[in-house]
């Protein structure tokens, strides 16, 4: 987001209908995420948005999303700092046989440049490998804990042998350190690809942990080079895994790393919220993994913002206001819509509870939007909100 500041503002008086609530200023400041894809014209463009809708005298200007913000005086009296919603990423790394060679040491050159980049400093880092290293032989006629029963075999399949992580989600650069420490000191195996076990682990890691940390987003990445062996290798009851973390409260998505072509993880990712697999070729696999994430870094970080905590007054969720003004512009009022599945490719944001939220998300129009714009966001309490017609 590039040039994007977030500006805070509270103990205001609410503007009326003809917009002087959306008018404000604050400093610039920091970024968030990278990629985005751009827009042409006025903000979105369209008549819902940039029509008399939200453009006309309702909402006071003729601007994308409500214009100039009319004639009347800043809404707010007093401004507090804020911020996008701080990342957590849990990286599960196969270390199975297949791994041996070039394909492992570009993925650690990667993640220890990615840890070492200045620009993922604050966000989170937690690392598990799977198999884990120094597992033990499990025999088929004698299967004993942390070895399961695996129909006629005997295989380490409990994901608790897979807790505690290697390294526990702390922020870079501090863990930074234990990070590299830990890559260095693993390699691949001569066994074979426990992915059932080994994202249930997280899965059960990092929605205890999110729910831990509401005000921080948790993903998993999951980076492999094979489909899913030894333990249970169905797709679908590994991709129902990932389902369920997307589905918990907070929403834990999964994002999946592919080194080589691997279908598996498209189902595994589609199910995590995710899409499909990044790919990554073996033979450039360094930057190329490297490239995935930075892509997920941004993707995940996206475009949720924390709820602002007033040093006075109370932060009423109905009595707040969305703003963002490109640089050399005027503010435009993004509007309040009832949830994500009102988002459909219209500007707008929600909250992540209505009734005790957290966290400010934007609809992925207006994400792209703000990450292809410089500019500076403002978030106003004690306002008129303006909320999006229903659809």
């Amino acid at each position: 987001m590039g040039g994007l500041s977030l500006v805070v503002a509270g103990a205001c008086d609410p503007g009326g209908s003809d917009g002087s609530n959306v008018k404000g200023s604050g400093a610039s400041g920091g970024n968030g995420g990278s990629g985005a894809s751009s827009g042409s014209g006025g903000a979105f463009g369209g008549s819902d948005f940039g029509g008399s809708d939200f453009g006309g005298s309702d909402f006071g200007g003729s601007g994308a999303f409500g214009g100039s913000g009319g004639s009347g005086d800043a809404c707010a009296s007093n401004k507090y700092g804020g911020q996008l919603q701080p990342l957590d990423m849990y990286v599960i790394l196969d270390r199975s046989g297949s791994m041996q060679g070039n394909a492992w040491s570009s993925v650690v050159s990667a993640l220890t440049t990615f840890v070492q980049s200045p620009e993922s400093d604050g966000i989170g880092v937690g690392l598990q490998f799977f198999p884990k290293k120094n597992e033990p032989t499990c025999f088929p006629f004698n299967c004993q804990p942390p070895c399961v029963a695996n129909g006629l075999n005997c295989a380490l399949c409990d994901p608790q042998w897979y807790l505690p992580p290697a390294v526990s989600i702390a922020p870079l650069p501090g863990v930074g350190s234990q990070i590299i420490a830990e890559l260095n000191a693993n390699g691949p195996s001569n066994q074979g690809t426990p992915t059932m076990p080994a994202l249930q682990s997280a899965a059960m890691a990092t929605t205890a942990y999110a729910a831990q940390h509401p005000d921080r987003k948790v993903v998993i990445v999951l980076a492999s080079d094979g489909q899913p062996q030894t333990c249970n290798s169905d797709t679908t009851a590994i991709a129902n895994v990932a389902a369920t973390a997307r589905n918990s409260t907070p929403s834990v998505l999964t994002f999946t790393i592919g080194i080589g072509n691997i279908p598996a993880l498209d189902a595994i990712a589609q199910a995590g919220g995710t899409g499909q697999a990044i790919l990554v070729d073996t033979a450039g696999a360094g930057q190329q993994f490297l490239d995935a994430m930075n892509t997920i870094r941004g993707e995940a970080l996206g475009c949720n913002y924390l709820m602002p905590v007033p040093t006075d007054g109370d932060a009423n969720p109905n009595k707040l206001n969305f703003t963002f003004t490109p640089e050399g512009g005027t503010p435009e009022v993004i509007p309040r819509v009832s949830d994500a599945g009102q988002c459909q490719g219209q500007a707008g944001w929600y909250y992540d509870n209505p009734t005790n939220p957290t966290t400010i998300i934007l609809c992925p129009a207006s994400c792209d939007y703000l990450k292809a714009t410089d500019g500076e966001v403002n978030i106003e309490l004690g306002c008129d909100q303006v909320v999006a017609p229903p659809r």
